[in-house]
């Protein structure tokens, strides 16, 4: 009796299937060993499609997108599933982020100075200009909303102080602001389409562009997270920070651009200072205020 394909039932003549390509399936693939061969091989293989597209997203700035718009497709991972796969690895990293601000940060007035680490010790001074703060955007009609959840929790537990609830908010907004990091992504393509109008590109290739662009972002900040533990890199963090992430991002946002949307060098410098222009102000207004709003109702 021939054997058939499990997958597609064509008659099998080799070790796999003329019609779909599967290997043929034998006893041994039941077994745990082969289920872990198979993860260590996907894992160490320098030609699987996750390896091939981190080298091209680190090395080769916007090779990724270019092949995927141009229909060369086959070679790297879809564009969200390698999205995904880097915010996996950005949600476990320590990276370097203002993603997650401190419940402090995101307050204002009377209520940051309560919720301090260091309220009952603080001298005047310091007092008065946390008081003078006004948070973020959100934080004028946030923070009363805020106050409100706080009083009303106290009916329930008087013990809570606002240090304590500031304590529980930071331990879930840490992992929220990773999580949601994809919202960045459909404001960015449509800052792109805007910028980029006269080519007359669907709106879902400016997404995929964005996607890639996010995911070096996200890589780049694990990098500079990481590279903070260097002794030598810590003494000059201010200045590494506060030049190295513009000018790195600036540089390989330009050779993307460039590469992918076939600009002229200043048409893509340009394009690439937007973009980053635009990645701030989603990130300030409403990613900030999605991003405290989730964090204090999920905590």
């Amino acid at each position: 009796m021939r054997e058939t394909c499990r997958q597609c039932s064509a008659e099998l003549i080799g070790p796999y299937c003329h019609a779909c390509g599967q290997k043929r399936f034998v006893d041994a693939d039941r077994r745990l060993g082969h289920l872990m061969s198979q993860f260590f091989e996907a894992l160490t293989s320098l030609d699987s499609r996750f390896w091939r597209s981190m080298r091209a997203l680190t090395l080769q700035p916007g090779v990724l997108s270019a092949e995927y718009l141009a229909g060369r497709r086959q070679s790297f991972m879809p564009p969200i599933t390698l999205f995904l796969l880097v915010n996996l690895l950005f949600f476990l990293a320590p990276p370097l982020t203002d993603f997650d601000l401190s419940f402090v940060d995101q307050v204002g007035g009377d209520l940051a100075v309560r919720a301090h680490p260091r309220a009952d010790t603080l001298p005047l001074e310091e007092k008065a200009r946390i008081a003078d703060y006004s948070g973020q955007a959100h934080s004028p009609w946030t923070t009363p909303w805020v106050e409100r959840r706080i009083a009303q929790m106290r009916a329930d537990d008087p013990a809570l102080t606002v240090r304590s609830y500031a304590e529980r908010y930071e331990r879930s907004s840490s992992n929220i602001s990773k999580l949601l990091i994809i919202l960045h992504v459909p404001l960015l393509a449509a800052a792109m389409a805007l910028i980029l109008f006269r080519q007359r590109r669907y709106y879902a290739e400016h997404f995929v562009v964005s996607l890639h662009m996010m995911a070096f972002m996200m890589l780049l900040m694990i990098a500079i997270g990481l590279a903070l533990h260097v002794e030598l890199v810590k003494r000059y963090a201010q200045t590494a920070i506060g030049l190295g992430i513009p000018a790195v991002a600036g540089v390989y946002l330009s050779l993307a651009f460039w590469r992918i949307y076939v600009l002229r060098w200043w048409e893509a410098v340009f394009v690439a200072l937007v973009w980053l222009v635009a990645l701030m102000q989603i990130n300030v207004y409403p990613y900030r205020a999605i991003q405290f709003v989730l964090a204090n109702v999920l905590m």
